[in-house]
């Protein structure tokens, strides 16, 4: 075998690790996200969409954005630079620096927040008065020590990523849904709202304690002592406060979210909640599996200065993210009352609350393609180490959310703050690559516009299908439009749909599926090498 068909054959060979990893993750976080509704629904069942849920939802805001921002931004950050010191004798010792730095700051920072709830509570939601707000200080206290938990969380699942170790970390919401959901089911019922966010607390603690056995098999020399002055930890110093503050944008949007509908009626808040619980599963399934598997590659990538091949994988990350995004989003506003019905309508959630709640998920839908392009357009910024641009980018979002939620709420109510939360990160999103492409002189229509007018021609169709069949369903069959048969009917007929529309339009993403698809069945040159949360030969 010459070199030029040993470098085909690791390509390949690293085309099946890719996508074998990024089914792994997939599935991983389908199994998280269901049960992730199932505690929501648990939730909407023990306790509807009253003003103790509100309370609860706003108490567990604060841990929940810095779970998501400073675990995330802690991870990537920590990918980024570990990426160069990995094989250096001083990597343990880095490691058990930031460590100890990250554990003591997180300390710190719950013990201010223990004493300054009150204040917390009123930045976050400043339309709560009296036993409302009493509860909520309550609760906050209470979630709030979860935090130091979810700092560890990031570093692991960042050392674990890094060693290209994806299936645990993605399995971490697992057991913390299980918790949520035995703790609103069965201490709802002895101890009201204060027993779920107790539960929540211990479920917080679990995603990082699930992870030590598998930081115990990676093959990393262990061993104590610090350092203090390693120009690892200055990097991260540096890096860290703009990835944070880029990361924090995606869920700062729940607080601003929260915000604006804690002056509308009880229950809006609730509404928000459980339509992005459905929005945000398509993105969370298919969008992260993706990005979570190809943001260690893009930065192994730059290290070895291979440009030529970042690019690609970013063109080819870009359309898959569009090819499997643009038809849920046509999907989710067609069908959104038979999905809130079949999620959610049980117990004390009501026809009302539905209502509400496929209001809300009409108007989040249309964001979903930007929000996962933002969060991918982040990560290739992260790995450039350029973040300057993107912490002005995401504050004019911030600031461009906050607009369109005080300007569409009198109008829509939760329904325009939604809106809103749309319009900013699509915007967001388009604006970030819009500067990607100039920085690496990369031509925009090829990068984006070109995948976004061919799955939207395919979605299209998709859509004149559904239409055909919502008239056929209801019109000849004389059904009503409800139900998991219809839902589930529709969901298929769709899909359909839009595959043949790809086929016969001959989309090169058909070309990126069928190669997923070899990938994930292992077909190639060899099936030996890497695996989801196998280490690296």
């Amino acid at each position: 075998m010459n070199v030029q068909e040993e470098i085909l054959t690791e390509k390949k060979r690293d085309n099946i690790f890719l996508f074998r990893s990024m089914t792994l993750v997939m599935l991983a976080t389908l199994l998280s996200r269901l049960l992730g509704f199932f505690r929501e629904v648990s939730i909407a069942y023990r306790f509807g969409t009253t003003m103790e849920t509100d309370a609860y939802l706003v108490a567990i805001l604060l841990p929940t954005i810095l779970f998501y921002a400073f675990s995330d931004a802690l991870r990537n950050t920590f990918i980024t630079v570990f990426a160069a010191f990995r094989k250096d004798e001083s990597a343990p010792r880095f490691l058990n620096t930031l460590t100890l730095y990250i554990s003591a700051a997180l300390l710190l920072f719950v013990l201010l927040g223990l004493l300054f709830a009150p204040q917390v509570v009123f930045l976050l939601a400043p339309g709560f008065r009296g036993e409302a707000f009493n509860l909520t200080v309550k609760l906050t206290r209470i979630l709030l020590p979860g935090i130091f938990f979810m700092g560890l969380a990031g570093i692991a699942t960042g050392f674990l990523h890094s060693h290209q170790r994806f299936l645990i970390p993605a399995l971490v919401n697992v057991p913390h849904n299980l918790i949520v959901i035995g703790s609103a089911l069965f201490l709802g019922v002895g101890y009201g709202i204060t027993g779920l966010a107790a539960g929540s607390l211990v479920a917080v603690a679990s995603q990082f304690f699930i992870q030590v056995p598998s930081l115990c098999r990676v093959p990393f020399p262990f061993s104590p002592g610090l350092s203090p002055g390693h120009p690892g930890l200055k990097k991260i110093s540096a890096l860290l406060p703009a990835i944070l503050l880029s990361s924090a944008v995606l869920e700062l949007k729940h607080l601003l979210d929260r915000l604006f509908a804690s002056f509308l009626p009880a229950g809006n808040i609730s509404s928000l909640n459980y339509a992005e619980r459905i929005y945000v599963l398509p993105q969370a399934i298919l969008g992260t599996g993706i990005i979570i598997v190809l943001y260690p590659v893009l930065v192994e990538m730059l290290n070895e200065k291979d440009l030529q091949s970042f690019v690609r994988e970013v063109s080819r990350g870009i359309s898959l993210l569009l090819f499997a995004l643009l038809p849920v989003t046509a999907g989710l506003m067609m069908l959104r009352i038979p999905l809130v019905e079949v999620f959610f309508e049980r117990g004390a959630f009501d026809a009302s609350a539905t209502e509400m709640t496929a209001r809300a998920l009409f108007y989040y839908t249309p964001g979903l393609v930007g929000f996962a392009l933002h969060y991918f357009c982040n990560r290739i910024f992260f790995a450039l180490q350029e973040v300057k641009v993107l912490v002005w980018v995401n504050l004019a979002m911030v600031g461009a959310n906050a607009l369109f939620n005080f300007l569409l709420m009198p109008g829509l109510g939760h329904g325009g703050i939604a809106l809103g939360t749309s319009l900013a990160f699509t915007l967001g999103s388009l604006w970030l690559f819009f500067v990607f492409a100039r920085r690496l002189s990369l031509s925009f229509r090829r990068l984006l516009l070109a995948p976004l007018f061919r799955s939207g021609l395919a979605t299209a169709f998709m859509v004149a299908g559904l239409y055909f069949f919502s008239y056929f369903w209801t019109g000849f069959l004389g059904r009503p439009f409800t139900g998991m048969t219809l839902l589930l009917t529709a969901v298929l007929w769709g899909a359909a749909v839009y595959f043949l529309s790809a086929y016969l339009l001959r989309l090169p993403e058909m070309a990126l599926l069928q190669e997923f698809l070899r990938g994930v069945a292992g077909k190639g040159p060899s099936s030996e090498g890497r695996s989801g949360d196998q280490p690296q030969r």
